[in-house]
C-alpha cells in the first residue's frame, strides 16, 4: 500500500536530508474530538503505551495540498507502507485507518469503552483502545488519513530511509 505525506518545500528538505518524519503527540492535535478523546483514556488507563502518532493520506486529494502542502507549493512523498513499518520496529504499536465521526459518536465510544472499565471490567487493546485512537472529527473526513499509533517514549520520529515511492509536486499530477 502506497500512503502519502504532504508538506511546504523547507519541510521537504529536513525530511531527506534525515530520513526522519516527526510524530505528533495526541495532546498537540488541533481536532479537538481527537485530543480530549485521548486525554480521557490517559486519564483513566495509565498503561496504554500510545502518546503519539504519525498520519498519511491513503490517497492523492486536492485539499491536503492545500492545507499541509503549503498552498499547493509544496511536495507529496510517497511512502511504501511495509517498508515504514520494517523501518520502525518497536515505535509503531500499531495501525489503522482513521474513522470520523461526531461528537455524539464519540460519546458513544467513550461510554462503551471506558465506563465499564472505570467499574472495573476488564479492557482488550485490540477491540477497545485501538478504535478510539483512530478517530477524528467528520470535519477532517477529507483526510482518508492512515495512521500509525506511536510509543514516542522510544523514538520521537519515523525512519524512512528507503522507503519514499516518488516525490510529487502538484503541477505534476493536475496536468
Amino acid at each position: 500500500m502506497i500512503l502519502y505525506h504532504y508538506t511546504a518545500a523547507e519541510n521537504f528538505s529536513k525530511i531527506v536530508t534525515s530520513n526522519e518524519l516527526l510524530v505528533s503527540p495526541f495532546v498537540k492535535t488541533l481536532d479537538i474530538i481527537e485530543r480530549n478523546f485521548y486525554l480521557k483514556v490517559k486519564r483513566f488507563i495509565k498503561n496504554v503505551p500510545i502518546d503519539a502518532y504519525i498520519s498519511f493520506s491513503t490517497e492523492n486529494n486536492c485539499a491536503l495540498w492545500e492545507l499541509y502542502g503549503d498552498n499547493y507549493r509544496g511536495l507529496r512523498i510517497s511512502f511504501d507502507l511495509e517498508k515504514l513499518k520494517k523501518n520502525n520496529p518497536g515505535i509503531i504499536i500499531d495501525t489503522g485507518t482513521v474513522t470520523y465521526c461526531t461528537m455524539a459518536d464519540i460519546d458513544k465510544q467513550y461510554n462503551k469503552t471506558l465506563l465499564p472499565y472505570i467499574k472495573g471490567s476488564q479492557i482488550d487493546w485490540i477491540d477497545d483502545i485501538k478504535p478510539c485512537l483512530l478517530v477524528k472529527s467528520i470535519h477532517y473526513d477529507f483526510d482518508n488519513e492512515y495512521r500509525f499509533l506511536i510509543d514516542s517514549s522510544k523514538q520521537k520520529f519515523l525512519n524512512i530511509n528507503n522507503c519514499i515511492t516518488e516525490i510529487t509536486t502538484y503541477k505534476q499530477v493536475s496536468s
